[in-house]
């Protein structure tokens, strides 16, 4: 799509006008008509794209709880303007609705900018908190998947470990790590209580060993993280170590619903680790598991009607692997720091979870 020269002083701006400038690679801003001087701006080459509103001297910035979208101010047209932008491309589309909204705020509500954002974001938030929103289950998955992703890129580095993530559109384990195979649970229960999905889930795939690392996880006050932290840490550690990366861990967290249509919504809950990270390998016996096998007892039309099959599972009081692979045995050891080799300090940049003592929290 070519676009053409901006408009000069437009009372609304399309998405197909910004996308043309996106397409093309060209910067450009495109101011609206009337006062407060509003408008859009798209950064060469497509690299960003926003939204600049004149500052009163008395207005204040507000603060964006969302990973992808910096809010902060800026001098431009020889004034003090608020700027919302984003940098994530595969966002721009529903980003745009979201700046029209703000825009919208100011010129007919007449709010200031940090008002107009606050509440444009709130009914987005309340939108997706009905529609799309990440449930406690799914937000204890990801920190549990980003901990591990932690851990890995210490033993193997930052490239191993991003591309080793499979992340849960896969059919196959949660880590394709060099020799082996990991699938994570993490529960926000008292007990290991995990869920699992289908028969294939904790079975070994093309002769790799698989191993299971069991993550408790609970509510840490003060000393804990939120998942928002843990997004942000991973994601400048990668554009610092394996900046070739970045991308495939945007998709990756998107498959994990954390990017969305902006459905990172606010989560002020902070997280740690309950307990030690238990590691077990799934030939185990011990181990519970539904395997394909369990379906061979029914008839061909029979199997082909069961659609789904999730079940839990309780790890609590399981020893850890003795055999477990080397990157994997301080996860399985008692008292060893749970958030990094014990003899190598972390990468810049990141923030290990602290174990805390047990609570109350409601299972995941």
């Amino acid at each position: 799509m070519t676009s053409g020269p901006p408009p000069a002083g437009t009372p609304h701006v399309e998405w197909p006008t910004v996308a043309g400038y996106v397409d093309d690679g060209t910067p450009t801003v495109i101011p609206l008509a009337g006062e407060p001087r509003i408008e859009f701006f798209v950064d060469a080459y497509g690299a960003r794209t926003g939204l600049r509103i004149a500052l009163e001297p008395s207005d204040r910035v507000p603060l964006s709880s969302l990973t992808a979208v910096v809010v902060r101010p800026v001098a431009a047209q020889g004034r003090r303007m608020l700027e919302i932008a984003t940098a994530e491309r595969a966002l721009f589309r529903d980003f745009h609705d979201l700046l029209q909204g703000v825009a919208e705020r100011v010129r007919r509500a007449g709010h200031s900018p940090a008002r107009a954002f606050t509440e444009t974001l709130a009914s987005w938030t309340e939108l997706l908190a009905r529609n799309r929103g990440i449930s406690e289950e799914k937000r204890v998955g990801l920190l549990g998947e980003l901990h591990a992703l932690e851990w890995f890129a210490h033993h193997f580095g930052w490239p191993v470990a991003v591309a080793s993530w499979r992340g849960p559109a896969s059919e196959e384990h949660d880590f394709g790590l060099p020799g082996y195979d990991v699938e994570v649970k993490s529960t926000a229960s008292e007990r290991r209580l995990h869920t699992v999905r289908g028969t294939t889930q904790l079975v070994p795939t093309g002769g790799r060993p698989l191993w299971l690392l069991s993550l408790q996880f609970t509510r840490g006050g003060s000393a804990g993280h939120t998942l928002a932290e843990r997004v942000r840490s991973v994601r400048e550690q990668v554009a610092e170590h394996a900046p070739d990366l970045g991308p495939r861990l945007t998709e990756l967290l998107a498959r994990c619903e954390w990017l969305g249509p902006l459905a990172a919504a606010p989560d002020p809950e902070r997280w740690s680790l309950r307990s030690a990270p238990l590691v077990v390998s799934a030939a185990d016996e011990r181990v519970p598991r539904l395997g394909p096998e369990v379906l061979a007892v029914l008839s061909g039309e029979a199997r082909q009607r069961i659609v789904a099959l999730t079940y839990g599972v309780d790890l609590t009081g399981l020893p850890g692997a003795a055999d477990a692979p080397e990157a994997l045995r301080p996860l399985a050891a008692d008292g060893l720091p749970l958030a990094g080799p014990p003899t190598s300090p972390p990468p810049a940049g990141a923030t290990p979870l602290a174990t805390a003592s047990p609570r109350t929290t409601r299972s995941a």
